[in-house]
């Protein structure tokens, strides 16, 4: 099963989740998966993982229990659909504080890692970061300056 706390987005780790129980079973189906979770229909599944609909808090469970997620990676996966579906920015970085935190508990816990200076130098100017994603997003040629 992927590790969900390598997740940001829940509906990429609920695609990967059943795409690996397929591998593993080929029986395996988005029915089985739905009569896992308790749900009627299994485009409620398929419309979850397009982006088309919301889990709610008892989906959440429900989802939870099909993918036999443990009580650490179920808080986490809670957590992630709240960060994922939250409406405005300050509810985003509460779910994000919420899901630093986690990560860092629990057999999955972050390790933390050291950094070259020149990474260290980069990520300490926010500028940096803005810069490279303005050159990426207008694809500019030759002309930096």
């Amino acid at each position: 099963m992927p590790n969900i706390c390598e997740y940001t987005d829940y509906r990429k780790f609920i695609s990967d989740y059943y795409t690996e129980a397929k591998a593993k079973n080929p029986g395996y189906s988005y029915q089985v998966f739905a009569i896992k979770a308790g749900l009627k229909s299994k485009g409620f599944l398929h419309n979850v993982v397009q982006g088309k609909r919301s889990l709610s808090r008892s989906n959440v469970i429900a989802f939870s229990q099909a993918m036999k997620l443990n009580r650490h990676e179920t808080d986490y996966f809670e957590n992630l659909v709240a960060f994922n579906q939250a409406s405005n920015l300050q509810a985003r970085s509460h779910f994000f504080e919420k899901l630093s935190s986690i990560k860092t508990t629990g057999k999955n816990a972050w390790k933390p890692q050291l950094v070259r200076n020149d990474q260290y130098d980069f990520y300490s100017k926010l500028r940096h970061s803005v810069i490279r994603v303005l050159i990426d997003e207008h694809r500019f040629k030759d002309d930096y300056a």
